[in-house]
């Protein structure tokens, strides 16, 4: 087996990995990491895709006209280049998608650690930082700017993800101005350290509500 076998082979192992790890990382709006781990689970995800293609075509062979030869995984991995075949790759990346709306699902309904509390394994519902969920309930927020003296009504449309400087971008801006008093604006983009502003979020439209209830 020559080093270009070897490349072609890997190459075309990873790709169901890479598509289940991408979607993962789009839907759920994770920044996809840089490092070992990132192979780790893209080899992991690419494995889980071969066997779930195989499931899928030993299916398919249940119906006539239908001989399709499984992939060995295991042979794969050793670096046989005949282990793969066209039918194993297409079955292997439907079930990498597939795959990856299954992961999208388990992170967003918290199903891990709903598990974890179901047997008293832990008492811990997540492990997100506040930043991750907090607009998601209530994306109306006043937001208080200690560099500009500024604050600002609006909803919370785009947010940064976990990092040294937070990022917003806010429509429908009501601004109080020390400098130029109370105006409006569509869109207000903010980019400042975690110190430099706070939030406060309310829900705003309760005292409607119990006006009507009244």
């Amino acid at each position: 087996m020559s080093v270009f076998d070897f490349i072609q082979q890997f190459i075309l192992f990873v790709i169901p990995g890479v598509i289940t790890y991408l979607l993962f990382c789009y839907l759920t709006g994770k920044k996809p990491l840089t490092d070992l781990l990132s192979v780790a689970i893209i080899f992991i995800c690419s494995t889980v895709s071969f066997l779930l293609g195989n499931l899928l075509l030993l299916l398919l062979n249940l119906l006539p006209f239908f001989n399709f030869q499984l992939a060995d995984v295991a042979q794969i991995l050793a670096g046989n280049t005949k282990g793969l075949t066209v039918p194993n790759l297409i079955a292997a990346i439907v079930s990498s998608i597939l795959l990856g709306v299954v992961a999208v699902l388990f992170w967003d309904k918290n199903l891990l650690f709903r598990i974890a509390n179901r047997f008293k394994i832990t008492k811990r519902t997540d492990n997100d930082e506040v930043w991750d969920n907090m607009f998601d309930s209530q994306p109306w927020v006043i937001l208080r700017d200690y560099v500009s003296n500024n604050v600002y009504y609006g909803c919370v449309v785009k947010y940064s993800d976990k990092t040294t400087t937070r990022e917003m971008l806010l429509v429908d801006v009501n601004v109080c101005s020390e400098n130029e008093g109370d105006y409006h604006m569509e869109q207000v983009y903010i980019s400042r350290a975690p110190s430099e502003f706070s939030i406060e979020i309310d829900k705003y439209d309760k005292e409607i509500e119990n006006n009507e209830e009244s």
